[in-house]
């Protein structure tokens, strides 16, 4: 549904997160999804983009997940600090909308000169009304950190527990809008539609979550 993945993305960029921008045309009838090409220069050039598993030249069914993308990132990343902290808000936010399937699949880059890289804007994020809450799956053949696993990991991405915090914070506040936000004319949700995502937000991972943020994160 064009709808939930504009929803979605709106609710990451308010939450702080580096996500493309995409509107609806006709938003009312006929929704038409348009995004921004992030892959192109202001003159229409073309942006070398390389996706998370090239990076990690990884092949078929290789097991790869999101801190071997870490350490890959460490040797091929212009800003790698940078690019770290914006990789675990966006698997936290993943997590929180109970996004499924493998990972590494949403994640790109796109090439930052001289033999670097640079984490490319969040896409394809979006809300599935029928998906059961599972923070302990697998996806894909790909392992997957729990939400409790990135809190408590979270230095390894450069994030201090406080900041972690933070970060969770303001995901969780902006998804706390998501009901004013999915009835405003640009996503123009109706309220069958709402009824239907309620599940996707008000989750047990999400009231875990509201948890984590007020207490120290341990293992």
């Amino acid at each position: 549904m064009n709808r939930a993945e504009v929803l979605a993305m709106h609710l990451a960029a308010a939450a702080g997160i580096d996500a493309v921008r995409v509107r609806l045309l006709n938003p009312v009838q006929r929704p038409i999804l348009v995004g921004e090409r992030f892959d192109r220069t202001e003159v229409g050039e073309r942006r070398p983009f390389l996706s998370a598993r090239s990076l990690l030249l990884a092949h078929g069914r290789d097991d790869v997940g999101p801190l071997d993308l870490l350490q890959a990132m460490r040797v091929h990343c212009r800003d790698h600090s940078g690019d770290a902290s914006q990789l675990w808000q966006r698997l936290v936010f993943m997590r929180l909308i109970c996004q499924p399937g493998n990972d590494l699949r949403k994640i790109g880059f796109l090439y930052a000169g001289h033999g670097r890289w640079r984490l490319a804007p969040a896409y394809g994020l979006r809300l599935y009304p029928a998906f059961e809450p599972n923070d302990e799956a697998v996806a894909s053949g790909s392992p997957r950190l729990t939400l409790k696993e990135l809190m408590v990991r979270a230095e390894e991405f450069g994030l201090g527990p406080d900041q972690a915090r933070w970060h969770l914070s303001r995901q969780l506040n902006s998804l706390g809008r998501w009901k004013t936000m999915a009835s405003q004319f640009f996503v123009h949700m109706s309220a069958l539609d709402i009824v239907l995502l309620e599940p996707a937000i008000h989750n047990s991972l999400v009231d875990g979550a509201r948890l984590l943020r007020v207490f120290p994160s341990s293992t």
